[in-house]
């Protein structure tokens, strides 16, 4: 701005008014300024690197694509898992709770040591612990969820279970 008013003050009045009412050689004068070469170099930098990062965000954005497309799949997976491990839990709701204890016993001698030793609360807690310290990902969240529902599955599928030891889930 400085250069701007040394040049002007050795102007008259009357060459400061030529220049005002000449739009052309005013405009040629703002262009010729080094504050608007700084401006116009600030600008063209300004653009070439944001078409820089747009070249690099559309270089990136079939990989997104294709990751929400993937975790689009995996959150479906999920939710189908846990409808079922759901619909396998409220079944499993109809037994009375002390025939249940009668039940797992034989259920934990099936399962053998090809099982984890840990209980379900355990696993449950640990899953907790995880998923409220923000270590648990989506892929675990569905591996436990697909490990409960095999559980559950396996549970249900027990023959050992006489049909004496199973109460109806609404009275007669």
């Amino acid at each position: 701005m400085s250069s701007f008013n040394e040049k002007f003050s050795s102007y008259t009045m009357s060459q400061l008014n030529e220049v005002l009412e000449d739009d052309e050689k005013l405009s040629d004068m703002v262009q010729d300024m080094e504050e608007m070469h700084g401006v116009q170099q600030s600008k063209e930098t300004t653009l070439v690197s944001n078409r820089t990062l747009a070249e690099q965000n559309l270089d990136l954005q079939p990989r997104l694509e294709q990751r929400k497309e993937t975790l689009t799949q995996r959150y479906a997976r999920l939710q189908e898992n846990f409808e079922s491990f759901q619909l396998r839990k409220s079944t499993l709701g109809c037994l009375s709770y002390s025939n249940t204890f009668t039940v797992l016993p034989c259920v934990r001698k099936r399962e053998g040591p090809r099982f984890c030793s840990t209980t379900r609360k355990e696993s449950a807690l640990k899953a907790d612990t995880d998923h409220t310290s923000g270590n648990t990902s989506l892929d675990i969240l569905l591996a436990l969820l697909q490990a409960e529902g095999a559980k559950i599955e396996e549970e249900t599928e027990v023959s050992v279970i006489s049909s004496s030891m199973m109460t109806p889930c609404f009275p007669q």
